[in-house]
């Protein structure tokens, strides 16, 4: 599976803040620094630079979309698509593509941990990652990454799905053995009291035959 991952940079975009330059300014320089730390793999300051940022402009689209891409390389899966999806609102379609992209990827990561624990969730983070490429590659139809992890996560979910099958007949295969061993455990119950319900006639027969002896003397 392609690994690229969209990253969106800062540079002069947060100056068209004039209401907020002052912030703007700061939040800029943060961002700089954040994505030169990025480069360099330095991930965890990276975050923490882009925070900063993001605690100047909460709303930026951009920001939320960087806090994302360094979350995601921390491997915090589930908190970098909840930034990733606040920059789906954007007007920027290729931010937006980009973000979509990268919850897809998001998704799929999360499901490849738990495939082998938690079967059911993982091939429900595998069709919701289906479903972010799918509106990638409609936002930008030559996004050739998008398309490739599109088919790669398709056929991963196609093996889950029949994993899922198997596990289920041999799950109905175990049950219909228990059926049987527990209608032979029945059979055998009713067998053992009707020989201690003839044993116990017999008994009684041989008293009653004793008594009638008895009788006669």
């Amino acid at each position: 599976m392609k690994k690229a991952l969209y990253i969106a940079f800062i540079f002069g975009i947060l100056l068209l803040f004039s209401a907020q330059f002052g912030y703007a300014a700061s939040a800029r320089r943060a961002v700089k620094q954040g994505n030169r730390l990025y480069e360099e793999e330095k991930f965890e300051e990276a975050l923490k630079e882009y925070q900063k940022a993001q605690g100047k402009l909460p709303d930026s689209d951009i920001v939320n979309f960087d806090v994302g891409t360094a979350l995601y390389k921390k491997s915090d899966y589930r908190k970098a698509v909840d930034s990733f999806t606040k920059t789906l609102i954007t007007e920027d379609k290729d931010l937006e593509a980009g973000a979509n992209y990268n919850i897809g990827n998001a998704k799929y990561r999360q499901g490849s941990l738990i495939e082998n624990s938690d079967l059911e969730d993982a091939i429900r983070l595998y069709r919701e990652s289906l479903d972010y490429y799918k509106r990638a590659i409609e936002l930008n139809e030559e996004d050739e990454d998008a398309k490739f992890n599109y088919e790669f996560v398709e056929k991963k979910l196609e093996a889950l799905l029949k994993k899922q099958e198997q596990q289920e007949n041999q799950k109905e295969k175990q049950e219909d053995k228990k059926d049987e061993q527990k209608e032979k455990d029945e059979q055998k119950k009713k067998k053992e009291q009707k020989k201690e319900e003839e044993k116990k006639k017999k008994k009684e027969e041989q008293k009653k035959q004793e008594e009638q002896k008895k009788e006669e003397e």
